[in-house]
């Protein structure tokens, strides 16, 4: 019988990058965004 007690644990939930990762992500999708003036 398998049920959340003794289940293999997984990672869940939206951690999937460390600090360094995620500020890398968010400056490479900030480089293709226009300026802020030319909406």
């Amino acid at each position: 019988m398998c049920n959340e007690h003794t289940a293999k644990h997984e990672p869940s939930g939206t951690n999937l990058f460390d600090a360094q990762q995620a500020t890398a992500m968010l400056r490479h999708m900030i480089e293709g965004m226009p300026p802020a003036g030319n909406l």
